[in-house]
């Protein structure tokens, strides 16, 4: 679940993946 996030941050968990 804590892969990195679309955005390139990978701070938050999968939930910022949604965002």
């Amino acid at each position: 679940m804590l892969q990195p996030s679309l955005s390139g941050l990978g701070l938050l968990t999968d939930n910022e993946v949604s965002i």
